[in-house]
């Protein structure tokens, strides 16, 4: 069984369902996170808009921002919702959250990972363990 992520940008943010990342207990074997690398544009998309990671799967996204604009009007992130979470919603209440890195402080319950803010030339990368969905997706705004 395979999971899918597609990406979608919003002002500063973008989103998409998956399960609960987990962490190895203690003496566990640690395997290397396989590395995905993004790049968030001025036009509010990510490329690849599409990633596909195996159920378990360590993984690390790595966005770079590609922009000319100053980080204070376009910036990008990577955040992960819980499952049922309701995308638009955190999308649209994150899109005017400046002060908390465009996370709604209302519903930074509903956040599995979140990566900081890239600003155009800037990287950012987040690590998880990939859920249990077959396919999961997220809103453009």
């Amino acid at each position: 069984m395979t999971m899918w992520v597609i990406l979608g940008a919003c002002l500063v943010a973008g989103s998409a369902h998956a399960e609960q990342p987990t962490t190895p207990g203690p003496g566990a074997q640690s395997t290397p996170a396989r590395v995905i690398a993004l790049t968030g544009t001025d036009d509010m998309r990510y490329s690849p808009d599409t990633i596909e990671v195996k159920p378990g799967e360590r993984v690390r996204i790595t966005l770079k921002a590609v922009s000319k604009m100053p980080k204070v009007a376009m910036a990008h992130n990577f955040v992960m919702l819980k499952p049922g979470a309701n995308v638009e919603a955190f999308v649209n209440a994150s899109a005017i959250a400046r002060t908390t890195d465009y996370i709604a402080p209302t519903l930074k319950d509903q956040v599995l990972v979140a990566s900081g803010l890239a600003g155009g030339g800037e990287t950012v990368s987040v690590d998880f363990s990939a859920g249990h969905h077959q396919r999961v997706s997220a809103a453009s705004h």
